[in-house]
């Protein structure tokens, strides 16, 4: 959940003495669609969370984990969790040797995503659902609804056109756009 239901109707919709169930039932459906649309745009988990992976040693003294940023490593199979330093990129480097060559020769347990959503996350959740309560509003007869569209099988695909210029670049801050270039030198 990136924003909770309570500040999402008060501050967002603006709409403080909603008591209606059918209301606030509507509201939450509103807000999911949002944090869907939100997740699939940045395109990666970002609520904490455990996870264990496998990666191939490449002689060299980091690693590069799948999800971050890294909240802390349980274990790292064939090495010490003590020699392992976690920078906020998602980059482990073992500063006492090298991770091993190997085919998924190491195991390494470990949380990460963010213990709290961040406040500009929540803001474009916010906000993005505000849109699509006021696109719902004045979608009736001749009015083209710029929010969504349907695919041939019926399935409600959402466009970027209701996506603010704001939203988007919250969005942007947040995909993973880590590149790793690894130059080998003949010896």
């Amino acid at each position: 959940m990136l924003l909770d239901i309570d500040k999402f109707i008060k501050k967002y919709l603006n709409e403080p003495d909603v008591t209606d169930q059918d209301v606030i039932d509507y509201y939450t459906t509103l807000k999911a669609a949002s944090e869907d649309i939100i997740l699939d745009m940045i395109d990666r988990p970002i609520e904490a969370s455990d996870y264990t992976e496998k990666y191939s040693g490449m002689g060299c003294d980091f690693l590069v984990l799948e999800h971050y940023p890294i909240n802390s490593i349980d274990d790292i199979t064939g090495y010490k969790t003590d020699d392992i330093k976690i920078q906020e990129d998602g980059v482990i480097v073992n500063t006492a040797e090298y991770f091993r060559l190997g085919d998924w020769n190491i195991e390494i347990t470990y949380n990460a995503g963010y213990e709290t959503i961040p406040d500009d996350i929540q803001d474009a959740v916010g906000k993005l659902g505000s849109a699509l309560l006021d696109e719902n509003k004045y979608r009736g007869d001749n009015k083209q609804n710029k929010a969504s569209e349907y695919d041939r099988n019926g399935q409600i695909e959402y466009t970027e056109s209701i996506v603010s210029d704001a939203v988007a670049k919250v969005v942007d801050n947040y995909k993973d756009d880590r590149r790793v270039e690894i130059e080998y030198v003949s010896i």
